[in-house]
This record gives C-alpha cells, sequence and structure tokens, in this order.
C-alpha cells in the first residue's frame, strides 16, 4: 500500500464502520466503478496546521479581504483619499452614526495597505516602520468594526484615537 492510498483505504475503511453501525449491513462495493480523486499533497487549499504558531510563538495574520475600496494608482492620490475618508470617520465617531464607521474603518484600512507598495524609494527601516504601522492601522480598524457593530461608544472612540494617532504618524511620501 503506497502513501497516496492510505487516506483513501482509512475513508472507506471507517464508512464502512459507520454504515455498518447505522444499519448493521456492510457495503456491497461490487457496484463501485472508480474511486474519487483526492487533492494533491500539497496543495493552497489544504487546511494549514498550527504547528507554526507553536514555533514562533505568533499567530498568523487573518487571510485578506478582497479590497472594496478603489485605491488610486498614483501616491498622492492615495494621500487625499486617506484625508478624506479620516474626515468622514471623524464625522461618524462624534456623530455616533455606527453604521458609517465600519465603511470609512475599512477604506483608511485598504488605503494604507495600499502604500507599502508605493513606497520603493524609502530606505529600508523606513519601510519597516510603515509595514508596521499599516499593521497596527489594519488592527485598529477591525477593533473599531467590532466596536461600532457593537454600539460601543467608549471602546469605538478609543479604537479610534488609536488608529488616527498611528495615520498621523506616517510619514508622508511622494
Amino acid at each position: 500500500m503506497t502513501v497516496r492510498c492510505m487516506p483513501r483505504t482509512l475513508a472507506v475503511v471507517t464508512l464502512t464502520g459507520l454504515l455498518a453501525a447505522c444499519g448493521g449491513k456492510s457495503i456491497d462495493t461490487s457496484t463501485v466503478s472508480q474511486s474519487l480523486p483526492l487533492p494533491p499533497e500539497n496543495s493552497a487549499a489544504a487546511p494549514s496546521s498550527d504547528a507554526s504558531v507553536a514555533s514562533s510563538g505568533v499567530a498568523p495574520a487573518p487571510a485578506a479581504t478582497t479590497a472594496s475600496t478603489p485605491i488610486p494608482a498614483a501616491t498622492d492620490e492615495i494621500w487625499k483619499a486617506l484625508d478624506k475618508r479620516s474626515a468622514d470617520l471623524q464625522k461618524a465617531i462624534d456623530a455616533g452614526a455606527w453604521k458609517d464607521v465600519t465603511g470609512s474603518a475599512d477604506a483608511i484600512r485598504d488605503l494604507t495597505a495600499a502604500l507599502p507598495g508605493h513606497a520603493s524609494k524609502l530606505a529600508a527601516d523606513a519601510q519597516t516602520e510603515l509595514q508596521q504601522q499599516v499593521t497596527l492601522i489594519g488592527t485598529y480598524a477591525g477593533k473599531l468594526d467590532d466596536a461600532a457593530k457593537a454600539g460601543d461608544a467608549a471602546a469605538a472612540k478609543a479604537n479610534f484615537k488609536k488608529l488616527n494617532d498611528t495615520l498621523g504618524g506616517i510619514t508622508r511620501f511622494p
């Protein structure tokens, strides 16, 4: 028996046992014409293990979601969009318009996530710092979304302050 056949054999044995326990009958395998193909061993869709968490002590970043915010091609247009979305977010927070908070926070997250792709002329340490700030903004935007959905004004305002402080700390570059 090869390693490739083992999962299929294990599945057949397991299924046979379950069906036998439920119906008291064994499976008639004479009617099986072909077996189903299994995905490749190194498939990208294979579930990941938590071994990396145990070895590094750091959980992997959540899977990226599709950005619903249009991202301008020019860096200065990204900055303008960030300024507008930040002002929109400030108004929503001040007014307690929680349904508007999520869209603006997500847009800020998406727009800042595009900045490292435009920062190739920055020094390596500045690029690293920018990436850390982008990660923080993503974290604060997620917490802000959660607080807004829960209607938790105190948490929303606290996370907005953190997001806004981090956003303000990014050195603007052309």
